[in-house]
């Protein structure tokens, strides 16, 4: 954890919600164990999976919502925590809350970083065979023509096409 009291801050933020999904910012650090930026994902969405896919160490769930969404897909064995998380928050629509503060460190020299080229690899290969299973080949390429044209740029603009895609998460 981020802190010692982030369980509890968590627990307290999205008390009233009923939120299956609790998630917030993670500590990107080097080598040597310092804090080089903070990854916020304030203003994340559905269409975050396309760019930068939520850190798994950002992230709690539920045990119910594992009970409803079952276990990690094995047959990613990088990505398991990826393809869960978008059937989570897309196919079965689970509520999920922000936490405003930084919940956890991410090793930014571990596996998924990018420093081994042959895991690196098996990532790519991975994330993109989730993302034709979890998103329709209409949504892919939607998301590719809003990059193109910057749409995320303009908060009303981005506002409809998430509302249109329905890749706003459900609060």
């Amino acid at each position: 954890f981020a802190a010692p009291d982030v369980a509890h801050r968590a627990v307290q933020a999205c008390r009233n919600q009923k939120a299956h999904i609790l998630y917030g910012d993670v500590l990107v650090t080097n080598a040597t164990g310092v804090v080089e930026r903070r990854v916020s994902y304030r203003n994340w969405d559905l269409a975050g999976f396309f760019e930068t896919p939520i850190c798994h160490q950002g992230i709690f769930a539920s045990g119910e919502a594992f009970q409803i969404c079952g276990m990690f897909d094995l047959q990613y064995p990088i990505a398991a925590d990826f393809d869960w998380s978008i059937a989570a928050l897309r196919q079965f629509r689970l509520r999920s809350c922000y936490l405003p503060f930084p919940v956890s460190y991410f090793d930014g020299t571990g596996q998924s970083s990018g420093s081994n080229p042959a895991i690196l690899a098996r990532l790519k290969v991975e994330f993109n065979d989730i993302l034709k299973t979890r998103f329709s080949a209409f949504e892919r390429i939607a998301y590719k023509m809003a990059r193109r044209c910057r749409l995320r740029q303009s908060r009303v603009a981005w506002g409809v096409v998430c509302a249109l895609m329905r890749w706003k998460l459900r609060q």
